[in-house]
């Protein structure tokens, strides 16, 4: 066994050699570092005799991790409440108070007397005050305001969001055709794989919600009113005296006037009074956040070695259940018992899929894929 292991360890030493030429011939920049390589071949695991190793690339690991990302911001809304206005009864004059003179007549009596039979009098003349209709606007229903609400203006942006970061890998470089046992003699180039964004809309408050006053105007009714415009007044006329000889009639009681008072009078009318005025009050609105998920890079990619199929312990029986195994995973394949370039294309292919190390027939690709080893 101590033969065996020897010589797989002066077959690594031999293909790293062959692998630095390539890389020598290809580009004298980075023959140095294939040199440097191929002393790797003293840390190969511990092998069994019939086991194949190669040096592969593993991939770095990721996983999917959320983050919550605001596509609105809080704003608020500023609601109106109208003034509150109820009908009210009010008692208005339509005519003032005032006053109505009655004329008393005079009382006279009957005298004999020989010479004067009526003496000196006077006549009242009592002229009834002047009244006249008029119009008169009365407020029905008070001035206010009203708030009028102008709602909040928003505008669309776009952010753009970083769903998976930058990384570097190692990718197969272009060399000869590249058969199965040539294990330990990949061409890798290092390649730089850009940062994933997503373009995401987002919608910003522009002008936040406000108020405008709008003034309202009083309501008037016209109505009718009798107002006094000139008193009632008394007019005298003087009656000289007659002088007869015949009997007379003296005057026991002049003429005069009586005040009669005149209440005013009222009308019952219903007003609109406004009761409580208008305001507003300011209702909150939360922030809106949107979950999304990127992929975070959890573990770098390294180069490791592998334990693959090779023409030491492969054979065409197991390169044939290969080809099954394929063709069950959908994969076009002809089940020919050969290692040819379409089945390698589709190993590949399988590999990437599976996010198994891709290149090699490695023994977890046959695992992945059913094939006993």
């Amino acid at each position: 066994m101590k033969r065996l292991i020897a010589t797989s360890i002066v077959i690594g030493s031999v293909c790293a050699l062959a692998y630095g030429l390539v890389i020598e011939l290809n580009d004298p920049a980075r023959a140095q570092d294939a040199k440097a390589q191929a002393g790797t071949s003293a840390d190969l695991p511990p092998a069994k005799p019939g086991e194949c190793y190669a040096r592969l690339w593993v991939p770095a690991s990721y996983e999917d991790q959320s983050e919550s990302v605001q596509v609105r911001e809080a704003s608020e809304r500023i609601e109106t409440i109208p003034a509150r206005y109820e009908w009210r009864t009010e008692k208005i004059v339509i005519q003032e108070e005032g006053e109505k003179l009655i004329p008393v007549p005079a009382k006279y009596k009957k005298v004999a007397e020989k010479v004067l039979i009526k003496e000196a009098s006077e006549t009242i003349k009592v002229i009834p005050a002047k009244y006249e209709m008029r119009t008169e606007k009365v407020a029905i229903k008070e001035g206010g305001e009203k708030l009028i609400s102008i709602p909040a203006k928003y505008d669309m942006v776009e952010e753009k969001v970083l769903v998976k970061a930058g990384y570097t890998t190692w990718k197969k470089g272009k060399g000869a055709y590249q058969r199965v046992d040539n294990a330990t003699g990949e061409i890798m180039c290092l390649v730089e794989v850009p940062p994933v964004y997503k373009t995401m809309r987002k919608r910003v408050l522009v002008s936040p919600a406000t108020t405008k006053t709008v003034a309202i105007k009083p309501t008037y009714k016209t109505v009718r009113k009798r107002v006094l415009v000139e008193p009632a007044r008394v007019v005298r006329k003087e009656i000289p005296a007659e002088y007869r000889t015949i009997s007379k009639i003296v005057l026991s009681e002049p003429a005069t006037t009586k005040s009669v008072a005149m209440p005013a009078k009222y009308q019952t009318i219903r007003k609109y009074v406004m009761v409580e005025p208008p305001s507003s009050r300011t209702i909150e609105i939360p922030a809106e956040n949107r979950d999304i998920t990127r992929k975070v890079k959890i573990a770098d990619g390294s180069m490791q070695w592998k334990a693959i199929l090779c023409e030491t312990n492969a054979n065409r029986s197991t390169i044939a259940s290969i080809q099954q195994a394929l063709r069950k995973n959908d994969f076009k394949v002809a089940r020919t018992g050969r290692l040819d370039a379409r089945t390698m294309a589709a190993l590949e292919e399988f590999q990437r899929k599976e996010g198994l190390t891709a290149g090699q027939l490695t023994m977890e690709t046959l695992d992945a894929l059913g094939v006993s080893h």
